[in-house]
């Protein structure tokens, strides 16, 4: 049965629709097992089941704390057709079911993990754990767009917070980024998300790829601990056309990409921080014929807010802003009237009626139409002076001898942390290196070697 659907009305259709139409396609791919739209549809409609019976309560909040990916996407689509509220779990303390965040207090109905699933003879997973009888529901609440995600996020310093975003949002913008045509790249795809997918720019990817009717790869569960050495695995990696990541992945990908055979690879996608010049010319020179997409997003609004999708050209600047998204108004917040730079803001429909300004915490110059990134609003306040860490890293990096950096207060100190391999260099010509292009005030008082810098599970360096 053909199912023409010109606007999701909601966030399970964006799944189902695929599994109406050609239901013995393969939607999630593991190196040597593969599962059809039929097979999944199955388990999810058995994933709804037991919530329904176990809950009987209409918006149950459901907690899904897994190691596994596959069980994750599953338990993800039926919650999204029961239109619960999710809460995306990450800490081992929210396993109580209750999870507080300063203010925040939020009671889980249930937990779902990698328990709740049972393998058949074949390897495969074909059915929750359950003894309660099933009185399975066909129709689905497709006008309602109830129900929230909430994330855990590590923001741009490393700190945890806590985000709440609504199913409204991301229908909203994935029937936008459907009209407007802003990523043909998402096409019939067989894609890699290497970003955690109980993260928003992993969770939007598994949304997006899904509406684009593309294929998920993911890793076999346990056995690879870094998605890089998935791509080891010539099953996996001979069948990547499309790879999604963080710059710091891709920085990591440069050190094995000579050992890795990526074949049929067409597209290379980027975000969840900043993607530098550097790193988007030496991909360049390693990768043939591929498009590249760079994202800009918050976790306060899923998806994406603009889109750079591109071939390579020399003349591109990965700091600017692609185009915007036509639900979203953007501004520049100036501290005076004649400046050019300043936070950028956002305001964008919540739900249907409701309205909401969010402040990226971003800082960027505007020159006519045109919103280039300067730096994350990351600043220390040391000595009287306002400065930003990144900048000094940024420079920093630019030291033959330096492979990765942190700037950071220690005792009140400024200090730059570096990891290099250099075993004779001096720390005082690389302190002179830095006073040479800084200023006085912002050249760090001290330089210290590290092992290694301390980052998110996203590449993001942790500050506090």
């Amino acid at each position: 049965m053909e199912v023409k659907i010109n606007e999701y009305a909601s966030l399970f259709e964006i799944y189902y629709k695929n599994s109406l139409n050609h239901p013995e396609d393969i939607y999630i791919a593991h190196d040597k097992v593969d599962y059809t739209y039929a097979e999944c549809t199955n388990i999810i409609e058995q994933t709804t089941v037991y919530l329904q019976n176990k809950l009987q309560k209409d918006r149950p909040v459901v907690g899904l704390a897994f190691t596994d990916q596959f069980k994750f996407i599953i338990s993800f689509w039926a919650c999204t057709k029961l239109e619960a509220d999710i809460v995306l779990v990450q800490k081992p303390n929210a396993r109580s079911g209750k999870i507080e965040l300063e203010t925040l207090n939020i009671t889980v109905d249930i937990i779902l993990s990698d328990d709740n699933f049972e393998l058949n003879d074949h390897g495969k997973i074909d059915s929750i754990t359950t003894s309660e009888e099933s009185h399975f529901k066909a129709s689905t609440k497709n006008n309602e767009l109830q129900g929230s995600i909430y994330f855990f996020t590590s923001g741009t310093t490393g700190k945890s917070k806590f985000i709440k975003t609504t199913y409204y949002q991301i229908v909203n913008a994935i029937n936008c980024i459907q009209e407007e045509k802003r990523m043909p790249y998402t096409k019939n795809q067989r894609v890699l998300i290497t970003a955690p997918l109980f993260h928003s720019y992993g969770l939007s990817c598994l949304i997006e790829y899904t509406a684009g009717d593309s294929q998920i790869l993911l890793p076999p569960t346990k056995k690879y601990l870094n998605p890089i050495q998935c791509l080891f695995n010539k099953n996996i990696s001979t069948k990547v056309s499309a790879i999604e990541g963080v710059p710091y992945f891709y920085q990591q990908l440069l050190l094995f990409i000579k050992r890795i055979q990526m074949p049929n690879l067409r597209h290379i996608g980027m975000g969840g921080d900043v993607v530098s010049q550097e790193l988007l010319d030496t991909f360049h020179t390693k990768t043939d014929s591929v498009t590249f997409s760079i994202r800009y997003g918050i976790t306060e609004i899923p998806s994406v807010i603009s889109i750079n999708y591109f071939t390579y050209s020399s003349d591109f600047k990965p700091h600017q802003l692609g185009e915007i998204l036509s639900i979203y108004t953007i501004n520049i917040e100036k501290e005076k009237d004649d400046a050019s730079q300043g936070e950028l803001s956002i305001e964008h429909f919540y739900l249907p009626d409701v309205k909401k300004k969010i402040n990226t915490g971003d800082i960027f110059e505007q020159k006519a139409d045109k919103f280039s990134f300067i730096s994350r609003n990351t600043f220390i306040k040391y000595r009287g002076y306002k400065i930003n860490p990144i900048e000094i890293e940024t420079y920093l990096r630019t030291h033959v001898a330096v492979d990765d950096c942190r700037v950071i207060l220690i005792n009140d100190t400024l200090t730059a942390e570096i990891v290099t391999t250099d075993t004779d260099l001096n720390l005082g010509v690389v302190k002179e290196y830095l006073k040479e292009e800084l200023r006085d005030y912002v050249s760090p008082d001290r330089v210290k070697i590290v092992e290694s810098i301390k980052r998110t599970k996203t590449g993001k360096i942790i500050r506090h």
